[in-house]
């Protein structure tokens, strides 16, 4: 019994040194999410390094200034480069939404590179159909209005016959009541306009008549006053 007492202690005391010993492993490691362990230190630096990373701007490509590229070299390089990145995009596209593309450049050289999707004559006459599809619809827009617009003169030159019919006396009798009170009702607009027009132009001859007058009579002031002082100019 005492041997099994003994052997019982010296169990607990390498269970409790065991404990101690895996709590001090922890405390200087630390485990990540993935099971790799890190001492304090090396987390830290890393835990700095990442922000330093993050903080820092991502990196762009220069813009390159669209325009005219000066040496004739580099520009036929540039050209032939684009060219062949712009033909490509357009068989692409042609190939992906099954579209009818037809591309034509001519270089500064005057060198000729042409794409199309099926045939470029093809293309060309659907093009030239559509374009004169819209210059008809705007031709027959153009008459379609024309013609609302002599129709609305029509109208106006048989209403103005009409009244001028009724100002003579004639064709009166065959006018119902309403036409004539219609007719009425409009030569009286007429008279009214009239009347104001010759208002205006008569107050317009009158201010010229005034000024006029007004101009007359500052150029016979002036005369007298050159005539007395001339004549008091003559007297001994």
């Amino acid at each position: 019994t005492q041997k099994a007492s003994e052997l019982g202690n010296i169990h607990r005391k390498s269970a409790v040194s065991l404990l101690s010993d895996m709590s001090l492993d922890k405390s200087d490691t630390n485990i990540n999410a993935s099971g790799v362990t890190h001492s304090p230190l090396e987390t830290e630096s890393d835990t700095r390094s990442n922000l330093q990373s993050s903080n820092q701007p991502p990196y762009r490509s220069p813009r390159i200034a669209i325009r005219r590229v000066d040496n004739a070299t580099n520009r036929q390089v540039t050209f032939s480069k684009r060219r062949n990145g712009l033909l490509k995009k357009a068989s692409e596209l042609s190939i992906l939404c099954d579209a009818e593309i037809a591309a034509i450049v001519f270089s500064s050289t005057g060198r000729l590179s042409e794409f199309a999707s099926s045939s470029m004559d093809k293309i060309i006459r659907r093009y030239e159909d559509l374009q004169s599809q819209s210059a008809s619809r705007a031709l027959l827009h153009q008459r379609e209005y024309w013609k609302n617009q002599a129709l609305h003169l029509r109208r106006q030159v048989g209403c103005m016959n009409d009244i001028q019919s009724c100002i003579m006396g004639e064709n009166a009798a065959a006018l119902s009541l309403d036409e004539l009170q219609n007719t009425e009702a409009r030569l009286q607009i007429a008279l009214d306009k009239i009347r104001t027009r010759r208002n205006e132009l008569l107050a317009m001859q009158t201010q010229n008549i005034i000024s006029k007058g007004n101009g007359l009579w500052i150029e016979n002031t002036l005369l007298r006053k050159r005539s007395t002082s001339a004549y008091d100019g003559e007297m001994p």
